[in-house]
Formats: C-alpha cells, structure tokens, sequence
C-alpha cells in the first residue's frame, strides 16, 4: 500500500507533468535542449545555407614548375571575419596570430610556394589548380564560417619595379581576388 501511495503522489507531483524532454534524429547535427516554460510540440530545423570556406586564386603563371615566378619576400596570413557590405575591413580572429611565410630567392616557382604555405600552419591550404591558360596558386581556408576568412598580404624584399610580376603582385591578387 506505502508503494503505490508513493507512486500515486509522484503521479500527480507537477515536477513530473512539467517535464519536458527532446531528442533529435541525428544529435551530431543538431543538438536540443529543454527549459522550464517551452511549448510542447514538434520541431524540425531546416538548413537554408551552410557555412563555407574562403579561397581565392592567384593571377594565371605559365605553370607550376616555371622558375623565377616570385622574387624574395614573404606572405603574412592572417584569419579572421571580412566586414561590410560591400567588404571595408577585416577583423582579426581571436587567439589567433598572423602567420609570416618567408619566400627564398631559391623558391621561385608557385609549388615552392604552395608547400611553403601547407607547411606553415597558417589556417590555409594551397593547391595549385591547372588549366588551359596555365596555373595558379588556390586558397582555401581550413574551417568555414565567417570568423575563418582570412587576408594575405605581400612584401617583396627587393621590388624590381615592374608592376605586373613579383611577390607582391601575387600578394594583391589573393588579397583582392576574394570568391
């Protein structure tokens, strides 16, 4: 008799009927909580957009492996969010710190330079994409979302004054050749 007094009186307890519970179909997609107030019912989520990488892409070279493509500098690589609409500024990722990759008189072609930057745990990943008019130096940011944008800017060590080839002309290109 005490047992189902017990069980009666937790019946009709309101911390009993004020639970709620969720669950998800694929919890690793979407996580659900509850709280004290929320409507009973069932909820779907919908995706409209996902989140994506940044990558921009050099100005066309003859190809990979075509000697003295860059001259003698580096590339600072810096994560982070564009801002405005159109873009006007960029905010540097929290904990994060800018990655310096220095370019060689003796690395002079663009797979030198993609390696230089796979291999400096800038945030980045560079390939070199090949095609018809020749190739170019692509890069991706690792994660995606907004707050994983990144910039890249060029300081050739000797700048030979001609506009159109150097370091820092490729630097321009991947600053400014956002997709």
């Amino acid at each position: 008799v005490a047992t189902m007094r017990d069980k009666a009186g937790a019946m009709s307890s309101l911390a009993m009927w004020n639970q709620r519970a969720a669950t998800s179909v694929d919890a690793s997609a979407v996580a659900e909580t509850t709280a004290p107030g929320a409507a009973t019912g069932n909820y779907s989520v919908v995706v409209n957009r996902l989140a994506s990488a940044q990558t921009v892409s050099s100005r066309v070279f003859a190809a990979s492996d075509t000697p003295a493509v860059f001259g003698p500098g580096s590339l600072t690589i810096e994560l982070g969010a564009w801002t405005g609409d159109p873009v006007s500024g960029f905010t540097p990722k929290a904990g994060a710190s800018a990655v310096t990759v220095a370019i060689d008189a003796a690395d002079d072609t663009l797979a030198e330079v993609r390696d230089k930057i796979n291999a400096s745990g800038a945030g980045v990943t560079a390939t070199i994409i090949n095609d018809a008019t020749g190739a170019r130096l692509a890069i991706r940011s690792r994660e995606t979302g907004a707050e994983n944008g990144f910039r890249i800017g060029a300081n050739e060590t000797t700048d030979d004054g001609v506009a159109t080839d150097g370091l820092s002309t490729t630097g321009r290109s991947l600053l400014f050749g956002m997709q």
